[in-house]
């Protein structure tokens, strides 16, 4: 196997996602990495070019080094990201190797529109994404859009995320705590709903004076919501814990007593949701994405119809007000996804998709 993505230091679902595979797959699968794009955010358009032509060069030079039995790519559905690795499977495609898996792990609705009405993008579409032996998504509406724009029904597969269940090895709550801990973890993107997470706290903070909201992750919008807080005079009742990995991620997950994540990103199915059910949370989120197909409203939490500082508060003091209700969706988010998601369980799914299209194509 040689599997595309980011370096596998640098923070993010996909590289998650990778990492964990990688780590979980039989020891009769020899998979080998291929870091693309940049370490770092940023960079001009040039770096744009140059980075997916130096990353066509290197896989060109793995493919004529090494026999690999499969080929796996990780884009998100969006112009930029299908570009870069439409420019590896045209590679692939003068090369003549077929056997490739390509996994959607991002959605954008309005570039799938955009292909679809443009005669010459989706022909370009079909001919490089479409040959792919499997394409995997993660939403039922993912593969019909895909299916939409001709790619044959029988090589799409619905598929999801993983949470590394090693990660919480030995680790328990704290038991009972007087503060009530709310959890949000993400990229620190305006999508991912983080100002209208705060704007919403001021009222949850009024009410609840125990109320306490950690934010774990960084990113391009970490000095604007440092701002907010300040702005809000929410000082001593929003901590910023920073990227966390591994045991003191889940130490923290473990130790909360809800888990809000108001997102209207171009989601796939977010590892931080898993993480978060498989710590037994109560979750506040948004239908984005692939998320409806893994969260049902009052099952899992409260799935918010649209993004607001009202609504997510509304959703927020809701469940902190019914202790009963917080344990019986906490111990029904655990059970579901360590069923579900925990990375043993969905390796072995990836395994097939592998195997299929290492034999088969």
């Amino acid at each position: 196997m040689l599997i595309l993505s980011k370096d596998l230091s640098a923070p993010g679902g996909v590289v998650h996602f990778v990492s964990f595979l990688m780590e979980h797959l039989p020891a009769n699968i020899e998979a080998e990495h291929l870091p693309i794009g940049r370490r770092t955010e940023g960079g001009t358009a040039i770096d744009n070019v140059v980075f997916p032509l130096v990353n066509s060069v290197s896989l060109v030079r793995k493919l004529a080094k090494n026999r690999f039995d499969c080929v796996h790519l990780n884009p998100s559905f969006n112009i930029s990201s299908l570009l870069r690795d439409g420019l590896f499977l045209l590679v692939l495609r003068i090369l003549r190797f077929r056997n490739v898996v390509v996994y959607f792990h991002g959605w954008s609705d309005d570039d799938a529109r955009r292909i679809q009405r443009s005669p010459i993008l989706l022909f370009v579409f079909k001919a490089l994404f479409g040959r792919a032996c499997k394409t995997l998504v993660l939403a039922a509406r993912f593969k019909k859009s895909l299916v939409d724009m001709g790619v044959p029904s029988g090589r799409v597969q619905v598929t999801s995320t993983m949470f590394d269940g090693r990660t919480f090895r030995g680790l328990s709550a704290k038991g009972h705590n007087s503060t009530k801990e709310l959890i949000f973890m993400s990229r620190f993107v305006r999508e991912k709903g983080v100002y209208e997470l705060l704007d919403g706290f001021v009222g949850v903070a009024r009410k609840y004076p125990e109320a306490h909201l950690t934010l774990l992750g960084d990113g391009p919008e970490r000095a604007g919501m440092e701002q907010r807080v300040a702005e809000l005079e929410l000082e001593g009742r929003v901590s910023f814990a920073g990227y966390l990995r591994g045991s003191e991620k889940a130490q923290l997950l473990l130790d909360a007593d809800l888990f809000v994540f108001p997102t209207y990103y171009g989601e796939g199915c977010p590892v931080v949701l898993l993480e978060a059910m498989a710590a037994g949370l109560p979750v506040v989120t948004h239908a984005a994405g692939g998320i409806p197909d893994l969260f049902t409203d009052g099952e899992h939490g409260i799935l918010l119809d649209s993004v607001t500082p009202e609504l997510i508060q509304q959703a927020v003091e809701k469940l902190l007000a019914d202790e009963r209700l917080q344990s019986e969706i906490g111990e029904r988010n655990r059970k579901y996804a360590w069923e579900r998601f925990e990375a043993g369980t969905v390796t072995r799914e990836m395994e097939q998709a592998y195997r299929h299209a290492a034999e088969r194509c």
